[in-house]
């Protein structure tokens, strides 16, 4: 089962043991925990044993951080594992990570190819963003996605090239557009991984803005197994 934790909380050293044990009754088989922590220090956190006070029962999660994850930057990796290369440009949102994943992705699905491009896209920093922009036109790709947001860079553009004194305005709007690909990204995620996502849950996701709550929700959902572990990812997110 796979946990995100953005910071340290003392109820998950009580509830993880938990855990473990309602999934392996439940599914009857091994059950691991595997914990993926973005920030460093919260990894190191939730690396220590947690001595449940029973002989031989102490439980020490498998964690995952960010410097943990691999730097994918050869194209036949990146193609046979996307997934991976997707979690390498989160952690390491650099130019040639970026463009190693993006052209692993011509060889996806239309709708896994405009998903995957979502998640990518809202983690770069905008120098990055460009020369991914310049790299993809001497390409044809397949997403919808893709082709509205090179548009709007395009367009952005042209602005600050006719109308000066609008950085905070335009910076304010890229901030805008990052948010609305998280959301886009964890909303797709959301209707794969859950049959029973209600109408309720989009609303809430909806207005969803903190940039972390959103990039662990991707995260969450993107590793989760089953449509259980995805619920667990969509209520950490939102609080529920």
């Amino acid at each position: 089962m796979v946990e995100i934790q953005l910071r340290p909380d003392a109820d998950k050293r009580r509830s993880w043991p938990e855990y473990i044990t309602a999934a392996r009754r439940r599914f009857g088989c091994p059950v691991l925990l595997l914990v993926v922590a973005p920030d460093p220090a919260v990894a190191r956190w939730a690396r220590q044993p947690i001595d449940t006070g029973h002989p031989g029962f102490t439980l020490s999660p498998l964690v995952i951080s960010y410097p943990d994850i691999p730097r994918v930057v050869e194209p036949s990796l990146a193609k046979h594992a996307p997934e991976l290369s997707v979690l390498s440009v989160l952690a390491h949102p650099e130019q040639d990570v970026a463009l190693t994943a993006v052209s692993a992705l011509r060889h996806l699905p239309p709708d896994q190819l405009k998903l995957t491009f979502d998640i990518i896209w809202q983690s770069l920093p905008d120098p990055v963003r460009r020369t991914l922009e310049t790299h993809m036109l001497h390409y044809e790709y397949q997403s919808d996605f893709a082709r509205r947001y090179l548009a709007q860079g395009r367009q952005e553009g042209r602005e600050a090239g006719r109308q000066e004194g609008r950085e905070a305005g335009r910076q304010e709007g890229r901030e805008a557009g990052r948010q609305e690909a998280q959301r886009s990204a964890a909303l797709a995620l959301a209707r794969r991984k859950l049959p029973d996502l209600s109408p309720q849950d989009e609303a809430q996701l909806a207005v969803l803005q903190d940039e972390a709550r959103l990039t662990a929700l991707i995260l969450g959902l993107g590793l989760a197994l089953d449509s259980h572990q995805a619920r667990l990812a969509l209520q950490q997110a939102l609080g529920t």
